[in-house]
């Protein structure tokens, strides 16, 4: 939106001179990045259509998929001219992370998965209620395209559809996003500004390593708050006055001695985090994972919030801290598949 007609154009015309100069033929990405003051430089080319190619489809009409399909079957593009972008898109990645852990991946069995609907509304996804997300892979298991004719309404859209998106089972970045949706550096306006400074980054506060300085989720919403957007429910009848009345409760609740629900014991649903050892000296995985590395010897001295090992789990790497202090034994081996069950130190 910080972007003059000008710049728009030289990036379309530079993308363009980039394909024909290299003789490529099929759907791709060229990419480019804008410095504070304005200035475009190339950044690179990938020979593929990528994860955000939904927002073109969404503001031009498109279906670059087809138009793929045809080039690959030597067929010719459905279209003479180039399209003509219309109106305001924005995608949501939808990622199976914890925001309050450092967008930590959090694999796991989906318990409910809605998303939302209405107009200009999009969500392409390979999951359901009940799939199960390996800890293998990419985070991402779904993505969230809103279409609007101006970005205002696209805004108000996006705020709508986030809001009405539940995943449940596992932790995901739908409280992040929602956030986003009411952070200024974010929605602030763009002056339509006819040189490159003037329409750079000053009217758009975010920038590419924004989310690692600025965001912190307590800010617009409460650790409090979105532990509870995370945890999970489930729906019990409950008669009150005679009359049955559907209430969500706390899956650690049905399963504490003695709660129980009307048909007999509770069955919990699957926690983001798994089930965790009640030993305070333990040291388990909040999730499935491999150990990379142990930052610590067996023996050593550490204190509480160390970052005393390296694991990797959904193509991403994180720490693990330190619940307490003292002198550390090392349970598991480097290259060891853990899960949130097994002890892989303790500290005395």
């Amino acid at each position: 939106p910080a972007l003059s007609d000008a710049q728009r154009n030289g990036i379309i015309e530079g993308a363009r001179s980039i394909c024909a100069k290299v003789g490529y033929v099929g759907a791709g990405t060229v990419e480019y990045i804008v410095s504070e003051d304005g200035t475009i430089s190339f950044l690179e080319v990938n020979t593929r259509v990528q994860v955000e190619h939904p927002v073109t489809e969404a503001v031009t009409g498109t279906d670059i998929i087809a138009e793929q399909f045809r080039i690959a079957a030597g067929e010719p593009l459905s279209f003479d001219e180039d399209p003509q972008s219309h109106g305001h898109a924005f995608e949501f990645r939808i990622n199976a992370e914890d925001i309050l852990n450092g967008f930590a991946p959090c694999p796991g069995t989906i318990v409910s998965f809605e998303p939302p609907t209405g107009p200009g509304i999009r969500v392409d996804s390979a999951v359901r209620s009940g799939s199960i997300i390996p800890p293998y892979y990419d985070s991402l298991i779904a993505k969230l395209v809103v279409w609007g004719p101006t970005r205002e309404i696209a805004l108000a859209r996006a705020r709508f559809a986030l809001r009405e998106f539940t995943v449940t089972g596992v932790r995901t970045v739908l409280p992040f996003h929602r956030d986003m949706m009411d952070e200024p550096a974010l929605i602030g306006t763009a002056a339509p500004a006819e040189d490159a400074a003037a329409a750079g980054a000053s009217e758009i506060g975010v920038f590419t390593d924004w989310v690692d300085h600025n965001y912190r989720p307590s800010a617009a919403n409460q650790v409090e708050k979105v532990e509870a957007i995370y945890t999970q429910r489930r729906n019990v009848a409950v008669e009150i006055d005679g009359k049955l009345v559907n209430v969500g409760v706390p899956v650690d609740f049905l399963a504490s001695p003695g709660a129980a629900s009307a048909g007999g014991s509770a069955s919990t649903a699957p926690s983001s985090a798994g089930a965790q050892s009640t030993d305070d000296n333990a040291v388990t995985s909040p999730f499935e994972a491999n150990l990379v590395a142990w930052n610590v010897a067996d023996g050593d001295t550490v204190a509480e919030g160390d970052a005393i090992a390296t694991v990797e789990a959904m193509k991403m790497e994180s720490a693990i801290k330190a619940p307490r202090g003292g002198t550390i034994k090392l349970l598991a081996a480097e290259g060891d598949r853990l899960d949130s069950s097994k002890v892989i130190a303790t500290i005395d």
